[in-house]
C-alpha cells in the first residue's frame, strides 16, 4: 500500500478584507474532486499509462479493471484540530507491484490536486466575471445619479443647503445696497424740495 498526505490550506488573506470565493464546504469539494479522480476516464488513463493488467490480479476487461482499481483507492478526510474543518486528507492505493502502487498513488494525488486547481480557477474566473459585470452596472448607476444631481443643482441654483452662507452674504450685501439707495433717494427728495422752495 502506498499513501500520500495532502494538506488543505485556507486562504491567506483575512476574511475581513476578502471574502472566500469558494462557497462549498471543504468536505463537499473533496468529495466532488474524489469522484472526479476516481472517475472511469481518469482510472482508464492511469490503467493505460502504468500498464496495469490482469497479471497483476485485475480482470481482463477494462470495465472490470477500472472497478477493481477503484475499490483499491481509498480517500480519507481528516479533521483539523483548530475547529475550522478539514485540514488534510490521504489518498492510498493497494496492489501487488510496489513500484506501480507508488506510481498510481502519485498519479491519483496529482490528478486530485490538478482537479482542485481547475475547479478553483473556474470559480475565480466566474467570480471575476461577475464582479466586472457588477462594477460596470454600478458605474452606470453612478453616472446616472451624477447626471440627476447635476440637473437638480441647475434647477435649484442658489437654493441648495451648501449655498446658504453665500446666499446670506449676498442678501446682506443687497440689503446694504438697498439701504444706501434708500438714503440716496431720501437725499435726492430733500434736494428737490429745497430747489422747489427757492
Amino acid at each position: 500500500e502506498a499513501q500520500t498526505l495532502i494538506l488543505v490550506q485556507s486562504q491567506s488573506v483575512p476574511q475581513d478584507f476578502v471574502r472566500s470565493i469558494v462557497s462549498d464546504g471543504i468536505e463537499d469539494r473533496l468529495r466532488t474532486i474524489g469522484q472526479q479522480v476516481t472517475s472511469r476516464t481518469n482510472l482508464e488513463m492511469i490503467t493505460r499509462e502504468y500498464r496495469l493488467s490482469e497479471d497483476m490480479g485485475y480482470p481482463p476487461d477494462i470495465d472490470g479493471m477500472v472497478e477493481a482499481i477503484r475499490k483499491k483507492v481509498k480517500i480519507d478526510v481528516s479533521k483539523g484540530g483548530t475547529g475550522r474543518g478539514t485540514s488534510a486528507f490521504t489518498i492510498s492505493f493497494r496492489g501487488k507491484d510496489p513500484k506501480k502502487v507508488m506510481q498510481v498513488t502519485n498519479a491519483l494525488a496529482s490528478n486530485f490536486i490538478s482537479q482542485n486547481l481547475e475547479i478553483r480557477e473556474s470559480q475565480v474566473l466566474g467570480t471575476s466575471s461577475f464582479l466586472a459585470d457588477e462594477l460596470e452596472s454600478v458605474r452606470k448607476r453612478l453616472l446616472a445619479k451624477e447626471e440627476d444631481l447635476k440637473g437638480y443643482r441647475e434647477r435649484y441654483m442658489g437654493g441648495l443647503p451648501d449655498q446658504l452662507n453665500a446666499n446670506l452674504a449676498m442678501l446682506q450685501r443687497l440689503q446694504s445696497q438697498a439701504d444706501q439707495l434708500s438714503k440716496n433717494l431720501g437725499d435726492a427728495e430733500n434736494r428737490k424740495i429745497l430747489v422747489q422752495q427757492t
